[in-house]
């Protein structure tokens, strides 16, 4: 009979772990889990027959219940309650003594037979009418209790046994195996140290790549330790930020907020600032196969962020109908469309690069972005909206001058995420943008996802 920590029992625990999550994922999303049902209980049966006992944390199937049931049939456990309730007969013959003279004297011996029963009856303790408890000293002082009955079969559904993980071992309980317990404590301390090495090598492998893409790495990692060998919680050796300033974006992989996108590559291409995009995943699109990104592009999101920056943009694909920013966790007052958000980076980050200070020049630009604002996909719509900015651009190179401002990004998004028919001068405009390699959000917008 194999255990627990057997390589057999370990796979199929594994195999029977895994396929749990698939069988949670899958009714998640509402899909049948039939199939799914029938293999775990198949992997349960097979661990049972394996290790003859239930999986750990997992109640018996109902084909080892019945195997218990039948084992203790077989054992005549029922039969023992029937003896036990006999004895007290016995007590009923000193009473019919007083009947006869000669023998009222000779009760008293008559009693001495129901406490001698005990001795001779020293095998009906493991009766399961009420457990004894032999007072055999052990290990640490304690005591052994007597078994319930006489069959021996392995525990029921609600009894679990647990290999020891030290080399202690209660020698003088009967049937101890010190010497097993020393050698799962050996193997267990070997895990542990190949454990150890194993994180080593990837801390060591990450700070590498933090350093190639020139982020810091803390002078020593190394926790402190009290006198007693636990780590000291403390924040002095805390790693400092290496961002000026964080905000928070929230959309929908199916209405990504492109001139946001747009806005924080130009700045990293056209000025000395530097911002970095962190992506996560929010549970309510993360569930759904089509939106889960790769296990490549989580760990590139990862080390990307760690690296110095004037702005850390926190992208969060989520469950929202429009794009949404949040610049301050104190005040927590929301930004709505992907136009202000790509307004608040260039203005907060860069100045009057992207959003100038002259005063018609940035009325030009609020008009336009109000302008891409109400492109809506209607043709009729779209070319009411565009065409005082279409007479415009046969004169100047951007949408607002001879300067590129927030307003080129907002309205190219707006033109090609609605899929609006420009006119021949923004259509031009546009295809000229297209091939700017900050104008490329395609990284973002499509990114890896998981196989």
């Amino acid at each position: 009979m194999a255990t627990h920590d057997s390589a057999e029992a370990v796979a199929l625990k594994t195999e029977h772990d895994a396929l749990g999550g698939v069988i949670k994922e899958k009714k998640g999303a509402g899909g049948d889990v039939k199939p799914e049902v029938v293999k775990l209980t198949a992997l349960k049966e097979a661990y049972e027959e394996l290790v003859g006992e239930p999986m750990v944390g997992q109640k018996p199937t109902k084909k080892f219940a019945k195997k218990l049931k039948a084992l203790a049939k077989a054992g005549g456990a029922p039969a023992q309650p029937k003896k036990a309730k006999a004895a007290p007969k016995a007590k009923a013959e000193p009473k019919e003594a007083p009947l006869e003279a000669p023998k009222a004297k000779a009760a008293p011996k008559a009693k001495a037979a129901p406490k001698a029963a005990p001795k001779a009856a020293a095998p009906a303790k493991s009766a399961p009418v009420t457990p004894s408890v032999v007072k055999t000293p052990v290990a640490g002082g304690m005591y052994q209790m007597a078994p319930l009955d006489d069959i021996k079969v392995n525990p029921s559904s609600y009894e679990y046994t647990m290999a020891a993980i030290t080399g202690v071992s209660l020698s003088a309980a009967p049937g101890a195996a010190g010497g097993q317990d020393m050698d799962r404590a050996v193997a267990l301390m070997e895990k542990q140290i190949n454990l150890l090495k194993t994180l080593e090598g990837l801390v060591t492998k990450a700070e590498s790549e933090i350093k190639k893409r020139g982020g810091a790495v803390p002078a020593s990692s190394a926790p402190k330790l009290d006198k007693h060998g636990f780590v000291v919680p403390s924040n002095s050796d805390a790693k400092q930020l290496m961002y000026s300033q964080e905000v928070t974006v929230c959309c929908h992989p199916d209405a990504p907020a492109v001139a946001t996108l747009i806005a924080a590559q130009a700045i990293n291409a056209r000025t000395s600032k530097r911002v970095n995009i962190k992506q996560m995943w929010h549970s309510s699109v993360s569930i759904k196969p089509e939106y889960r990104p790769s296990d490549a592009l989580l760990e590139e999101t990862r080390i990307t962020y760690q690296t110095p920056c004037d702005l850390l943009i926190t992208l969060i694909w989520k469950n929202v109908s429009t794009p949404t920013m949040v610049a301050s966790a104190a005040t927590h007052i929301p930004i709505e469309g992907d136009a202000n958000i790509a307004k608040y980076i260039c203005r907060s980050c860069c100045g009057a690069q992207f959003y100038p200070d002259d005063l018609m020049t940035s009325i030009t630009v609020d008009s336009t972005l109000e302008a891409a604002n109400k492109l809506d996909g209607r043709k009729r719509n779209d070319n009411l909206v565009l065409k005082p900015l279409n007479a415009g651009m046969g004169k100047s190179e951007f949408v607002c001058g001879a300067t590129e401002t927030v307003a080129d990004f907002v309205l190219y998004a707006a033109i090609t995420g609605k899929k609006v028919a420009a006119p021949s001068n923004l259509k031009k405009w546009a295809k000229k943008m297209a091939s700017e390699p900050v104008y490329d959000t395609d990284a973002f917008t499509t990114y890896e996802k998981a196989a």
